[in-house]
């Protein structure tokens, strides 16, 4: 696993200015049937998304972790689109220490419930296998108020 670097003072507000303004941390819904009984494991996603990869690139090697890909866009028909790359962090192991890290303003709601899940989850494997009701509803919750306070809409998963 690749190691999160502490980040200095000028960097974390970079980094944090990035992800308030260009970025989000998201949840991605992770979905597997089993035949006793079907699961739902809810993740949490960092992504920054640029047309400049060269910044992607610097903040990537600011962090030490994530990816950079080139973001595939159903808009961009037209030549006068630039073309757009993002940055994801999805291991949910670096993303506890780089998000504590992080200064933000308008996502700090969502920073703090995504820290709580990852933390709430991190006991059980990645499918939820062995977790009991209560964590799972706990984990679920979160979950769905990250979804909400990113798109201002009620998210229902059961």
């Amino acid at each position: 696993m690749p190691e999160v670097r502490t980040l200095n003072d000028y960097e974390r507000g970079w980094v944090s200015g990035l992800v308030d303004g260009e970025g989000s941390i998201s949840v991605v819904w992770g979905k597997g049937k089993r035949k006793l009984r079907p699961h739902i494991s809810p993740c949490i996603r960092m992504t920054l998304t640029n047309s400049c990869r060269p910044l992607l690139e610097e903040a990537q090697k600011v962090l030490g972790v994530g990816t950079i890909h080139e973001k595939k866009s159903k808009r961009r028909t037209t030549s006068n689109r630039k073309q757009c790359w993002t940055y994801q962090n999805a291991d949910q192991t670096t993303l506890t220490q780089v998000l504590p890290q992080l200064r933000l303003i308008v996502k700090e709601e969502i920073k703090s419930l995504a820290i709580e899940l990852i933390r709430a989850k991190a006991p059980y494997r990645w499918n939820g296998t062995g977790m009991d009701i209560e964590t799972r509803n706990k984990i679920i919750g979160l979950a769905q108020e990250i979804c909400r306070l990113n798109s201002g809409k009620e998210v229902n998963i059961q």
